[in-house]
């Protein structure tokens, strides 16, 4: 996994549904308590360049993606390196930001998008 803290996401404690960010209330049956679980990766479904960043002079580009997780939530994150899309990547928090790295997760490639 990529320097920095491991990724988190919340889970039901009723009925075992993942939402990131964290929620208030469970989408899915209204319950209100939370277990924290680690997501040590997911699949890159899209990605995208920002050769400019509002607001930011001279700032360099910024590859972000969205990661699909096993639970089938996605996550947006900024993308290191050039993984393809359809591959396993890597999730790490750096300074509150969601990082993908291409490498070695462990996920299986469970997913078939296009």
């Amino acid at each position: 996994m990529s320097a920095g803290e491991p990724f988190v996401v919340t889970v039901c404690v009723t009925c075992d549904r993942a939402a990131y960010p964290p929620r208030a209330v469970c989408a899915g049956c209204g319950a209100s308590e939370w277990r924290h679980t680690p997501v040590a990766g997911g699949v890159l479904e899209h990605a995208t360049i920002l050769r400019r960043v509002a607001g930011v002079a001279g700032t360099s580009t910024v590859a972000l993606g969205v990661v699909r997780l096993e639970s089938g939530s996605r996550v947006i994150a900024r993308v290191k390196g050039r993984p393809a899309l359809g591959s396993a990547v890597a999730l790490s928090l750096n300074e509150g930001a969601v990082l993908a790295s291409p490498g070695k997760s462990k996920i299986k490639k469970w997913w078939k998008g296009a």
